[in-house]
């Protein structure tokens, strides 16, 4: 169980509705602006989450936890026997697919084990790329 979350999710608990939807529109903004694929792309994606006739948009996600079901390219044997836990840095919005047993957590700075900072080339060779659970 998450003890401790990001300053971000104490904000969210506390705002209105109204304000709510606010980040809503900014998280999906900055998935057009932050994706590594074409705007067009990326509003496509938006539109099919966005559309209620598929998906329903439950809300902000504020992690994710899981264990790993194999070993990945660069995974040691210790990491079977690990929970991961990816407490998001910023919102990410969680949606269900209406008829097919899928979750999907997204935002334009979604990352798993990198970070944004690592991306920016005055921080190409700073910040370790042998760090996991650093999430964005």
């Amino acid at each position: 169980m998450v003890k401790e979350f990001s300053s971000w999710v104490y904000t969210a608990i506390k705002l209105p509705i109204e304000k709510r939807l606010l980040w809503v529109q900014d998280i999906l903004k900055g998935i057009i602006s932050m994706s590594k694929v074409s705007k067009t792309d990326a509003e496509e994606l938006i539109r099919s989450l966005e559309n209620e006739k598929e998906y329903t948009r439950i809300g902000f996600s504020t992690n994710i936890q899981y264990i790993k079901s194999h070993l990945a390219k660069g995974d040691d044997e210790e990491d079977l026997e690990n929970v991961f836990v990816h407490a998001w840095g910023s919102p990410k919005l969680l949606y269900a697919h209406k008829k097919l047993p899928i979750l999907v957590i997204t935002g334009g700075d979604l990352r798993i084990n990198g970070t944004i900072l690592s991306e920016l080339s005055k921080n190409h060779g700073k910040i370790p790329r042998n760090i996991r659970g650093l999430t964005s």
